[in-house]
């Protein structure tokens, strides 16, 4: 699977290939949805997020709590998609 370059025609037929993401935006807001349908974990790439924002974790539906309130701040440059998950992260300024 490619990892933020886009996809091949062979990612697409790939009978291996159980994971979609997709970056939403608008001129304001980014969004992350994961969408991991294998049995095994996968890691993926975020994309770098803009000058004065971080990514925040609002859903992961293999936690426990799978809508942290409030929502955690991802740190590093890669997530963890366990088996059968979705997630969603939003971009979100830093504290001032």
């Amino acid at each position: 699977m490619s990892n933020g370059g886009g996809s091949t025609t062979t990612d697409w037929t790939s009978p291996d290939t159980r994971t979609l993401i997709a970056v939403l935006y608008e001129e304001s807001q980014r969004l992350v949805v994961a969408l991991h349908g294998a049995d095994r974990d996968t890691a993926f790439q975020l994309p770098k997020p803009r000058d004065g924002h971080t990514w925040h974790l609002l859903i992961d539906t293999a936690r426990d709590v799978p809508a942290p309130d409030p929502a955690l701040e991802i740190a590093q440059h890669f997530l963890l998609l366990a088996p059968r998950s979705v997630v969603l992260l939003a971009e979100r300024p830093v504290p001032a």
